[in-house]
């Protein structure tokens, strides 16, 4: 493209009526040629370098976008694990408070002794172990003998889970008393955790 060219083409526009349709034709191809002159002084000037600093620069943009993104996702995933940390740490920290004091244990004694009785269950024996210590919580073992029918024995081992105080099941064994096959005596081993 030479500049007489482009010359002629702006003085070309003066001569030609904007009314008359069927000049319109010369027009849009007047129009293209000036579009077509401009884009080539443009990327002669270096544009087209720009052009290309540009895609470069929405290339980075978009990466820095999807590790922004991926970036907010990992925030999100963090905040919500430390929201579930927080949640079981106060749990724990509920279950711990639920635990037996050891002024309390002569009335976890009492409450077993007065619930085998409702339910008709011989109480036998009932041995206090001495404490386990532990990190966050000691153990006190108990041990129990039991004596009674099927029904009743399940009953009362549904009223001792339903204790106040968690109790943790560590051994069991069941057999039916040799005189009467209805009667079954039951040894519970129970582990109840108290405050250290």
């Amino acid at each position: 493209m030479r500049w007489r060219d482009m010359d002629h083409a702006v003085s070309s526009l003066a001569e030609v009526n904007w009314s008359a349709p069927h000049q319109w034709p010369v027009l849009l191809r007047l129009a293209s040629f000036l579009l077509l002159a401009l884009l080539s002084f443009a990327f002669a000037w270096g544009l087209g370098d720009s052009y290309e600093a540009f895609e470069s620069a929405t290339e980075q943009a978009q990466r820095l976008r999807a590790s922004n993104e991926a970036a907010g996702v990992a925030e999100r995933q963090l905040r919500h694990l430390q929201a579930k940390e927080q949640a079981l740490l106060q749990r724990i920290e509920e279950q711990r408070q639920s635990f037996l004091l050891a002024d309390e244990l002569p009335d976890l004694l009492d409450l077993i002794a007065s619930l085998s009785a409702q339910r008709a269950v011989a109480l036998e024996s009932l041995a206090v172990g001495g404490t386990l210590s532990g990190q966050r919580f000691d153990l006190q073992p108990l041990n129990l003998a039991l004596s009674g029918a099927y029904h009743d024995i399940g009953f009362l081992c549904q009223e001792l889970a339903a204790l106040p105080w968690p109790v943790v099941v560590d051994g069991v064994e069941v057999s039916a008393k040799e005189e009467d096959r209805r009667v079954l005596d039951l040894t519970l081993a129970l582990l109840v955790p108290t405050q250290a």
